[in-house]
């Protein structure tokens, strides 16, 4: 039989027959339901899964509009969909609903703005907003900040200051409103705003390799190198954690030039080792070895001969390639060569050569330009060499040296020692930065100190580094646990589980941050066990999101409720429900995504198990009875209720046919006429529930169609809903005309948005469009 409903005569949307309780679980029944759809299906297909959850989301939120997690799906689904404003409305219900979930309180914020055309509409928004009591922290801050940026922009720059001062004193750890103040308080000292930048960002994130990389080139390059040197060293350390990867060559090399740079030659010829090592015929770490070496060896014999014995092996291997980077016009290599034969191992002719090859490129680099002026100076062109220098010096220390040699060739004293300390104070350390000062002093100069720095070095003595610990214990600063709801638990769900994550550092310590590039990304994945009849694992079964608030500062928590039964872990409840098991959950916190599943990463925490005993629906005669008087309620929930159990029991029945004990006793008892009449009940939320369970065992067409056939034409959207799914997954290809007529015709988006979802699923030819509520 094939059930071809007259949809014209179907009335209003959705009606409200139904006090404010049955309204508020009816509602949550059908999030739940959403949850475990969205377990089952859509793997393969995400447009069938998104239309299909989407369709009960919105008819939980058309029968309670207070149901706030629908409205939350919603936003998500819309947004992958690429439906912006349904998206923002669904959000705005949601954060009216919650106010507490401080990260959909700051992307709602985000989406407004992004509605408004004029920068006037955006800060009286912004403006308005502050107007309301009791907002979260967070939001405040950023509204300061976009504030600031509004006025900032306006050229009112006193209330701009006024606004991001605000901003940071609500929320230190905005680096949105951190870098903004930066661009604005420009009297601050250059070096010391960087180095704050950057500590901000590991406070942050400590686990940014290239953060930390970045803020040892930094301190390196003002003089303080042995500052520089751990943050390189925790850069280092990071990345051996966080991959099984070689550490790069350019690494060591910047390393090493920071050991020589402070003398530590020892531990900069043993980093130039593992540089070579990666990269045996690098240049630059060639020369610096021979550099490091050449010092060091003066008090070491050995170390001199290595030096010289290195200067020659580079020399033969560029005289064995100096003909084939000539006839292949090698840019790139002749702009090495030429350096060292104008800088390292002086050869007019070469450097010359090498030098107008390298200069003949559609864009010469600056090794290329330096080494040119170089060669022009070797060959005693040294107007030109003075001029062609003259172009880098500013930023290039060992242009500034040759511009200085090019001056006093020129016999232009003053203007060489002028060259030579603006050299000098570009970098304190180094190759280059030795040679200028020795020049200088064979000048009788004396090379001007380097600068010390006092408020940059109190700023990183103040960093709590204590966050580096994190990634290595980080249960030391995480409490993960879960806590069952219900006791005892349901027989046949929904299973309620409190997930509650907790920073338990002390609060003179660092807070969590938590989302995209941050500490940690706070996704929860469940692993339930049941111990019973038989053992069964589900393993990852199901993710819990911890995302309502950006920063878990000491002290303070993110917890959330769920219905764990989902997906398979779901069905195998059902098909279980007759008999008495143990259920067992735990969980993973931050785990990582591979090919084959979750597995923990550095972030990563994990709960103890929590276990319960989930008893079974009893098939005893007095029992069965009581339950098919219950389904005669004048309590419409009761009645709900009774339907779940009602189906359960079946469900049960029908997947062990002939074996399950007391099997005899529910078809003596009338467990499917009492459903069966649940279906037909007055009260359209009992309908609902009663129409779904009878799909969850395995029912005969010939039996359900002539019952349920008139659900297909139900006045409530919901329970038209569970009949399209049930009729859907029954007569499969003979329901699909009527699946094709509900997308078009019913009244109700939820129905058609669900029906859409069938008709994709079993379609081979080309896409339908995507029905729109």
């Amino acid at each position: 039989m094939t059930v071809l409903p007259a949809l014209l005569c179907l009335s209003s949307v959705f009606t409200a027959d139904s006090d404010n309780a049955s309204q508020s679980r009816a509602a949550a029944w059908l999030v739940q339901l959403g949850r475990h759809h969205g377990h089952l299906v859509g793997r393969d297909d995400p447009q069938r899964v998104t239309l299909h959850v989407l369709g009960l989301m919105k008819a939980a939120s058309d029968i309670d509009p207070s149901a706030a997690e629908a409205w939350l799906w919603q936003y998500d689904l819309y947004s992958r969909m690429g439906r912006i404003d349904e998206a923002r409305e669904a959000l705005s219900n949601y954060v009216r609903l919650d106010p507490r979930d401080e990260s959909a309180a700051l992307q709602h914020l985000a989406l407004v703005l992004m509605s408004l055309q004029t920068a006037e509409a955006r800060g009286a928004y912004l403006t308005d907003r502050l107007k309301q009591t009791n907002l979260p922290r967070s939001l405040q801050s950023d509204i300061h900040r976009r504030l600031a940026h509004y006025f900032r922009e306006r050229g009112d720059n006193a209330e701009a200051s006024r606004q991001i001062e605000r901003a940071l004193r609500l929320m230190p750890m905005n680096q949105a409103a951190r870098e903004l103040a930066y661009e604005m308080f420009s009297e601050t000292e250059p070096l010391l705003q960087r180095v704050e930048l950057a500590l901000q960002l590991v406070r942050i994130n400590p686990m940014q390799v290239n953060v930390l990389w970045e803020l040892g080139q930094l301190l390196d390059a003002a003089g303080l190198h042995n500052e520089a040197q751990e943050w390189y060293q925790r850069a280092l350390d990071v990345h051996r954690r966080a991959t099984d990867d070689a550490i790069p060559a350019e690494s060591w090399f910047d390393l090493a030039v920071s050991y020589a740079a402070s003398g530590r030659d020892t531990d900069a010829l043993s980093a130039l080792q593992q540089a070579l090592k990666d990269r045996p015929d690098d240049v630059p770490s060639k020369l610096l070895k021979v550099h490091v070496a050449q010092r060091a060896g003066r008090d070491n014999p050995d170390l001199l001969r290595t030096a010289e014995a290195e200067l020659h092996a580079l020399s033969d291997m560029y005289d064995a390639q100096y003909e084939k980077v000539q006839t292949e016009r090698d840019y790139h290599r002749a702009a090495d060569m030429a350096w060292f034969y104008a800088a390292t191992q002086p050869d007019p002719r070469r450097a010359l050569e090498t030098a107008e090859l390298a200069m003949s490129a559609p864009f010469p680099d600056s090794l290329t330009r330096r080494s040119y002026g170089f060669a022009l100076l070797l060959n005693k062109r040294v107007e030109e060499a003075a001029e062609q220098l003259k172009q880098l010096a500013d930023s290039d220390q060992m242009a500034a040296l040759g511009m200085a040699r090019a001056l006093l060739a020129l016999s232009r004293r003053e203007e060489a020692i002028a060259a030579l300390k603006q050299g000098v104070a570009q970098r304190h350390g180094g190759m280059a930065y030795d040679r200028l000062c020795e020049e200088l002093r064979n000048l009788g100069e004396t090379p001007p100190p380097a600068p010390s720095y006092p408020s940059v070095v109190e700023a990183l003595e103040r960093f709590d580094r204590r966050i580096f610990d994190f990634h290595k214990r980080p249960s030391d600063t995480l409490k993960l646990t879960l806590q069952f709801v219900d006791d005892p638990l349901p027989p046949v769900g929904p299973i309620r589980v409190r997930v509650r994550l907790e920073n338990i550092n002390p609060p003179d310590s660092f807070a969590v941050t938590m989302g995209d590039g941050l500490m940690v990304q706070p996704v929860v994945v469940l692993t339930a066990r049941i111990s019973g009849r038989e053992k069964r694992e589900f393993l990852h079964f199901s993710e819990v999101l911890l995302n309502r608030r950006p920063v878990l500062v000491p002290g303070d928590a993110v917890e959330q409720v769920v219905a764990v039964d989902v997906g398979r872990f779901r069905y195998e409840l059902i098909r279980t429900c007759t008999s008495t098991e143990e259920i067992e959950l735990n969980s993973l916190f931050d785990p990582i995504r591979t090919a084959q599943g979750y597995t923990s990463g550095l972030g990563s925490v994990s709960s103890l198990p929590i276990r319960a005993t989930r008893t079974g629906l009893s098939v005893e005669p007095a029992a069965l009875t009581a339950l098919v008087q219950q389904a005669k309620s004048a309590s419409a929930l009761e009645r709900m209720d009774a339907a779940a159990r009602l189906g359960g029991l079946m469900a049960a029945r029908d997947l062990y046919p002939g074996t399950l004990p007391g099997a005899d006793a529910m078809n003596s008892a009338g467990i499917d006429e009492a459903l069966f009449r649940l279906t037909d009940d007055p009260e359209w939320s009992v309908r609902m529930a009663a129409v779904d369970a009878v799909s969850w065992g395995r029912p005969l067409v010939n039996t359900v169609a002539p019952r349920l056939a008139a659900r297909v034409n139900d006045p409530h959207a919901a329970v038209r809903l569970m009949a399209v799914r049930l009729f859907a997954g029954l007569q499969r290809k003979q329901f699909q005309d009527a699946l094709d007529a509900l997308t078009r015709s019913d009244p109700s988006p939820a129905v058609r948005l669900v029906a859409e979802s069938y008709v994709t699923r079993v379609q081979t030819s080309q896409p339908r469009q995507v029905a729109t509520p």
